[in-house]
């Protein structure tokens, strides 16, 4: 066997480990809104889904919905199923991140960096997210390692593949173009590597232009953002605690330990030069994405999300296996036990049942006291967690109900969710003796005028049961 092969075993091999490891109970969690919006995007028609995406909604997420289309038309809706592409793209990450870490050091630091990706509490939450961020955290890494090649060997298909790369990537997401930036920046900082700031300029500047259509696209459609609400003095919170740890004290003060004894792993490598250029990728990496984001925030509108800091989840990993593999043997396999306990208990919780949420509850609730020929309500309360949602996940739970809310499908008015009547619309077109079921969100003021809605026309509710976040209630006529 050729030693090249032989050198892909190793990444291949972690990958495949880190994507079982991933996948384990990602079918557990009940799905939740953003998840949803997944399901039916992707199971539009080709024609649908530019018009949901070069419409108002979600133009950012159009290539991944698009690869979610043709995925979904092989494995279906089931959350197991809809979530298996980003435990893949983990195994995807975990393989680039010891090609990564062999290329910077050695492949113990490469393996090492590997583990902790895996176990890092946001990244093992986006392995079990219907949504892009996994395969963000992929692209980036994979990025990265031809920013790398680009920048030793500086041939030209070099860095017309990772300028391709980039325009991927920006597609994918539009905030992982700060990658591109952070390393621009550690051009900038590397004398020696200064040089390839020209090709490497060009090739992100292509990536720019090949990125421009979605850019415009998602800009008119920024209103659709509106809810994310305004830097304030949770921020330092969220950044320390948030972002990559999913907001674990225990892992919070492990990770930055990790991030600590990784910059001090790296002065302590030998020659001025290896730690100039280990410094320089790493730290912007890191530092860059959050800073421009929380200044966008401040200064303009805002940005800023924990979860969209998925991009620099990578450089906690491969600062984390600097700290490991600088420390003598039994002290390296401490750390790594201490890693792994601090891990156990944020990661067990999020292949739990609620981890995201309690539709998986509602539907038994219905189905225990459901008709043939009763009418469902769901809320409608736009900030709520646009619970008919639950109709993507569990048609069956409401198969044969009346669903007096609804307007016109979601499909049709090129949005993700379907257009409904409010309460008081949906009320006046109960039949004299129908009853009604609704889901409403607890305790929410749309909730209670929901409840008013109905009560006007001479009904009254009997509680079937809460889940904690929804209340689920049966309602009949005060005359029957």
């Amino acid at each position: 066997m050729s030693a090249s092969r032989v050198g892909w075993i190793t990444p291949l091999a972690t990958g495949a480990g880190a994507a079982l490891v991933t996948a384990y109970d990602i079918g557990v969690p009940s799905p939740w809104r953003d998840e949803q919006a997944t399901a039916v995007a992707a199971s539009r028609t080709w024609p649908q889904l530019v018009d949901l995406v070069t419409g108002s909604t979600d133009a950012v997420s159009a290539a991944y919905y698009a690869l979610m289309h043709l995925w979904v038309g092989v494995a279906g809706i089931d959350p197991f199923w809809l979530r298996l592409p980003s435990a893949l793209a983990i195994g995807l990450a975990a393989a680039g991140v010891v090609v990564l870490g062999r290329m910077l050091d050695r492949t113990r630091t490469g393996l090492i960096a590997a583990a902790i990706l895996v176990m890092l509490p946001r990244v093992f939450w986006a392995g079990g997210e219907a949504r892009s961020y996994a395969l963000q955290i992929a692209a980036v890494i994979w990025l990265t390692v031809l920013f790398i090649g680009a920048v030793r060997a500086g041939r030209w298909w070099r860095w017309l593949a990772y300028g391709a790369v980039a325009a991927a990537a920006n597609w994918l997401f539009l905030y992982l173009a700060l990658i591109g930036i952070a390393h621009l920046v550690t051009l900038v900082i590397v004398p020696e590597w200064r040089r390839r700031l020209v090709p490497a300029s060009i090739a992100l500047a292509g990536a720019a232009v090949a990125s421009l259509p979605i850019a415009l696209i998602g800009y008119t459609q920024r209103g659709q953002v509106s809810w994310i609400p305004p830097i304030g003095p949770g921020i330092v919170g969220a950044v320390a605690k948030d972002q990559w740890f999913m907001g674990s004290d225990t892992f919070t003060v492990v990770g930055w330990m990790l991030i600590a004894g990784g910059v001090a792993g790296i002065l302590l490598t030998r020659g001025p030069t290896m730690r100039r250029r280990l410094l320089a990728l790493v730290l912007p990496w890191l530092i860059l994405p959050t800073v421009v984001i929380v200044a966008v925030s401040m200064i303009a509108s805002p940005t800023y999300i924990d979860r969209y800091l998925v991009m620099s989840a990578p450089a906690v990993a491969v600062l984390g296996a600097f700290a490991v593999t600088r420390m003598p043997v039994i002290a390296a396999a401490a750390a790594v036990v201490l890693v792994v306990a601090a891990a156990a208990g944020p990661d067990i919780q999020l292949r739990l049942p609620a981890a995201k949420g309690d539709w998986g509850e509602v539907p038994a609730l219905v189905e225990s006291i459901a008709e043939p020929g009763d009418a469902i309500y769901f809320s409608t309360d736009p900030s709520g967690d646009e619970l008919r949602g639950l109709l993507t996940f569990f048609p069956e739970a409401f198969s044969g109900l009346d669903d007096i809310a609804f307007a016109r499908p979601a499909a049709d008015a090129g949005t993700l969710r379907d257009s409904v009547v409010p309460a008081s619309e949906a009320a006046a077109t109960l039949a004299a003796d129908q009853r009604l079921i609704t889901i409403l969100d607890d305790d929410s003021d749309p909730a209670a005028a929901d409840r008013a809605s109905f009560r006007r026309v001479g009904m009254v509710e009997f509680v079937i049961g809460h889940t904690g976040m929804t209340t689920v209630s049966l309602w009949v006529h005060r005359d029957t």
